[in-house]
């Protein structure tokens, strides 16, 4: 019996994707992991923008290209992995459901993010909604510019809010830095107003201390859980979205949980959709374990059209100096 770990990375083609075919691979191979390769073909007419000629196409053409990207996919992807751990699966459906469908047994799904016009924006910030909505593991989505190099050895965890502080992404983080060597922060970013300068900056960074001390203090047996983990805590002032993207650009990665409703309205909302959108660094979406989970998708609406093997001959020695190169 196969009881190896596997990650789900999600294909289409596009630049975004190779990134997170990319993120997926060498993920994979830096944890002993195999790596399932998935395209979601529509089942329906498809957008003009994604099938130039979709007035004219027929599924079998639809099929090819699903098979054409999946082939790409994982020959980049045995640039890190033997071909034995690397499964290439083609659905049909709505996109999101079929990702749910194929990860039932994964520890990981990998979505790509593509700059690009409003359109994709929007499908693709949709498409990451959808799956983080009812996945039950966490969710990266890795922007296009990604690529592997030299891990800085810091993560960073974006807190919503300080008098809810969910156990489960604080744990997720710890968990990820630990397997990774790398140093956590935990930071929630205190919405400025216009008169925050003079007294009222010297007001904030006093409350910011004294939060940071709070947050240590009520965390302190998590933190004592992974004593190989350098933790700070920090609670700046400012406007939260546009703290953490400019963050994001000297982190390995941003952490994060999946938006909760809650009486507070929906600003956390947009900050999550906006790192989501900005964020220079792979951003991690962890289900908070305490969160409601849908118990009945309905019908998944994903048929399995082929789940073969892959076959292609990945040149060994390269890809094993590539292992080498971001050891």
């Amino acid at each position: 019996m196969d009881t190896k770990d596997r990650i789900l990375v999600g294909v289409s083609g596009s630049p975004g994707s190779r990134a997170a075919v990319r993120y997926a691979s060498h993920e994979a191979a830096r944890t002993s992991a195999a790596l399932r390769i998935v395209h979601v073909a529509p089942s329906y007419r498809p957008l003009i923008s994604l099938y130039p000629t979709a007035a004219s196409v027929t599924p079998a053409e639809v099929e090819a290209v699903g098979h054409a990207i999946l082939v790409q996919a994982s020959y980049e992807a045995q640039w890190y992995l033997d071909e034995s751990d690397v499964e290439r699966l083609l659905l049909t459906g709505e996109r999101g459901r079929g990702l749910i469908a194929a990860s039932r047994d994964v520890r990981m799904i990998v979505l790509g993010r593509t700059r690009g016009d409003t359109v994709r924006r929007i499908a693709t910030g949709r498409l990451v909604a959808s799956v983080a909505q009812h996945a039950a593991v966490p969710i990266v989505l890795v922007p296009e510019t990604w690529v592997p190099s030299q891990p800085r050895g810091r993560l960073l965890v974006g807190l919503k809010r300080l008098d809810a502080i969910p156990v489960a992404l604080v744990r997720a983080a710890l968990q990820l830095a630990d397997q990774r060597n790398a140093a956590l922060q935990l930071v929630h970013v205190a919405t400025a107003t216009p008169d925050d300068n003079g007294a009222g900056a010297v007001a904030h960074r006093t409350a910011g201390e004294a939060a940071a001390h709070e947050v240590r203090r009520r965390l302190e047996d998590l933190f004592g859980e992974f004593p190989a983990v350098p933790v700070t805590v920090e609670v700046p002032s400012g406007d939260p979205a546009t703290y953490l993207v400019a963050r994001s650009a000297s982190e390995d990665a941003l952490v994060i949980s999946r938006g909760v409703r809650h009486p507070s309205g929906g600003h956390d909302a947009n900050v999550g959709s906006a790192v989501l959108r900005s964020s220079q660094c792979p951003v991690v979406v962890v289900p908070v374990a305490d969160e409601p989970m849908p118990t009945d998708l309905g019908d998944i609406g994903a048929e399995v059209v082929s789940a073969p093997g892959a076959r292609l001959g990945a040149r060994r020695g390269e890809r094993e100096e590539k292992r080498d190169e971001f050891a």
